[in-house]
């Protein structure tokens, strides 16, 4: 939020939520999932309407100071896939991430997202995935296994770290993470199983906050 200045401002106000359609002919026009905004508070000791900066810098400040921090850690419930018809029809989940440490219209680094799969009796299988600013991704296109035959119906998904190497090509930093959860379910037939259900919901953030800056 800015002022009639152009200043930016607290206001703990905004609020929001995104539709999601999958078009014909795989859903036949009745596909639609949704998934609310994820809030970021300003400072709390700032007052509403109160300037948060003193200056005209576009950036969002994601310190403490200004904004909270984001989380470095996203988690939570997955659906695994299935590509056998027969054992319960077609599944297919989406994985998206975002990060925050980036500057929009320009040229970003690679953040790396380290990721803990847990099956139903909570064995383990590690995995990463790579990307420029936000990714969506099939659960098998960033690791084959995670399928109902080896992980089980459901499991949980941790984010373990996230990275960002610096222009020395040496040092790395973590950076806030964000994520979504999309999955598909198709009727268990032979030929073209059409959509039959879908449904989308945020991860849950950790308890490991980043100090970040995202610059419009």
């Amino acid at each position: 939020m800015v002022d009639n200045n152009r200043r930016p401002i607290k206001f703990d106000g905004l609020i929001g939520d995104a539709i999601l359609r999958t078009p014909a002919p795989e859903a036949n026009g009745n596909s639609a999932r949704g998934y609310n905004a994820i809030a970021i508070q300003a400072n709390p000791n700032i007052l509403t309407y109160a300037p948060t900066t003193t200056d005209l810098d576009p950036a969002l400040h994601f310190d403490g100071f200004v904004y909270t921090q984001v989380a470095g850690k996203v988690y939570g419930t997955v659906r695994y896939e299935n590509s056998f018809l027969t054992q319960g029809g077609n599944i297919r989940t989406d994985l998206t991430l975002l990060t925050l440490d980036v500057i929009s219209n320009a040229a970003n680094p690679t953040t790396t997202v380290k990721l803990d799969f847990y099956d139903v009796a909570e064995g383990i299988t590690s995995t990463a995935t790579s990307f420029v600013c936000w990714v969506e991704q099939r659960l098998t296109n960033i690791e084959p296994s995670l399928t109902v035959q080896h992980m089980g119906r459901k499991g949980l998904v941790e984010s373990t770290s996230a990275m960002q190497q610096l222009p020395d090509f040496v040092t790395f930093r973590n950076v806030s993470v964000i994520g979504l959860i999309e999955t598909f379910e198709f009727a268990a037939v032979a030929e073209a199983p059409p959509l039959a259900r879908d449904y989308a919901y945020s991860l849950g953030h950790g308890n490991t906050p980043v100090t970040t800056s995202f610059v419009p």
